[in-house]
């Protein structure tokens, strides 16, 4: 499974993505990703082509960033893998600190 930043880690924009692809993407995302209210992942994961809103936490469970949660599942992606898309407010900061989360 790799995760990277893929649009808006060096300039600014309205929006960074950070897509994770492979085998346990849906797993990794789950450990960061809160929905909306602080909901339980509880439907884990997310049926595939969905949009899903909430909050980016750290291990400590602290919120990051408010994200969109986007997921591709396998064999429905372009990659044949399951993918997610973690959707940050624009700039390298946000998108970096999801992904030390």
């Amino acid at each position: 499974t790799i995760a990277a930043i893929v649009t808006g880690s060096v300039t600014q924009g309205a929006v960074s993505i950070i897509r994770l692809s492979g085998t346990d993407a849906t797993q990794v995302a789950g450990k960061v990703f809160r929905r909306s209210g602080g909901k339980p992942n509880t439907s884990w994961p997310p049926a595939t082509h969905t949009v899903n809103y909430g909050t980016a936490v750290d291990a400590d469970g602290r919120a990051v960033d408010e994200v969109l949660l986007l997921t591709m599942l396998s064999p429905r992606s372009y990659t044949c893998e399951d993918v997610v898309e973690i959707h940050t407010h624009g700039g390298p900061v946000c998108a970096a600190r999801v992904m030390q989360a």
